[in-house]
C-alpha cells in the first residue's frame, strides 16, 4: 500500500481530495442589502467591541480577510447582564 487513499479503496470507503480553491471573501455586492435595522445593529457592535474587547476589532477583520466572516454583519457581542434569548 503506497497511502491512506489506497487503504480506504481497499476497505471500500470513500476519499476525499484535499481542497485547493482558495477561499475569497465575499464582497458587498455577494451578500443581500442591509435594512436600517441591521445597520443599526452593525454600527452598536462595533462601538461595543472597540468599547470592550479592542483586540477583537483586528481579528474581526482577519476573519474577514480569509473569508470565514461576512464581515461585521456576522459579529454578535452579547453582555453578561443581558437577559438570556
Amino acid at each position: 500500500m503506497e497511502n491512506n487513499s489506497d487503504y480506504a479503496k481497499l476497505k471500500g470507503r470513500a476519499t476525499v481530495a484535499p481542497a485547493t480553491a482558495e477561499v475569497k471573501p465575499k464582497t458587498s455586492e455577494d451578500l443581500p442589502p442591509l435594512t436600517a435595522e441591521a445597520h443599526a445593529r452593525i454600527k452598536q457592535t462595533i462601538a461595543d467591541v472597540k468599547e470592550h474587547l479592542p483586540e477583537m476589532v483586528d481579528m474581526v477583520k482577519d476573519f474577514h480577510a480569509a473569508g470565514l466572516i461576512d464581515g461585521w454583519r456576522s459579529v454578535t457581542f452579547k453582555r453578561l447582564d443581558d437577559e438570556p434569548a
